[in-house]
């Protein structure tokens, strides 16, 4: 679990963990920087993939339900206030940083949005590595990072339904979180999920 709750994250092997911001820093820090093309790519995940896991991790009851008993180890009581006041505040922030949910949160318009997301992105991926190629880059951190936590979640979803459907189209995507994995975190459990 993310140390202050914010989704994606990833864990480094030395066990630090980063937020979204830092997660591109960190890669463009020892990676080579996306094609300028992909920067389109990188807005379209930034705008769409992160408030779906946001909304997925907080503001869903089903899976802030799911969540919070494991993240915050109190009493009940005390979890659903907290877990009334965090998805309070990243509503507010869905809101107030994606325009067209600022009069409503409609799941069914977040999740629509994140698979159209996706949509564009295994056909960009399409067979290859990365999606810049041999080596990965901004974009492929940030998708790693959107997916695999859509995955590993415990919370029931389309998303991840779509995502680990047998048949689903969005295969693909799915492996190049596992070669991640794999690659960069060999010593990370696998989740029996996927």
């Amino acid at each position: 679990a993310s140390p202050d709750g914010r989704l994606p994250f990833l864990l480094l092997p030395q066990r630090t963990a980063l937020d979204a911001a830092a997660i591109e820093q960190h890669v463009q820090g020892g990676l080579p920087q996306s094609p300028p093309d992909h920067r389109a790519f990188l807005a379209l995940a930034e705008h769409n993939l992160l408030p779906a896991v946001d909304y997925l991790a907080w503001v869903d009851t089903e899976g802030a339900g799911i969540l919070l008993p494991r993240l915050l180890p109190f009493h009940p009581l005390v979890q659903w206030a907290l877990g009334v006041q965090r998805a309070s505040h990243m509503a507010s922030v869905l809101r107030t940083s994606q325009p067209e949910y600022a009069a409503t949160l409609d799941a069914h318009v977040i999740y629509d949005n994140a698979l159209r997301a996706l949509d564009a992105l295994v056909v960009l991926l399409d067979d290859k590595t990365y999606f810049a190629g041999e080596r990965p880059a901004a974009l492929d951190a940030l998708v790693f990072a959107c997916v695999n936590a859509i995955v590993e979640l415990p919370v029931p979803s389309p998303l991840r339904a779509a995502l680990l459907r047998e048949d689903s189209k969005y295969a693909p995507l799915v492996a190049f979180t596992m070669r991640i994995l794999e690659r960069y975190f060999p010593s990370t459990e696998k989740s029996d999920l996927i």
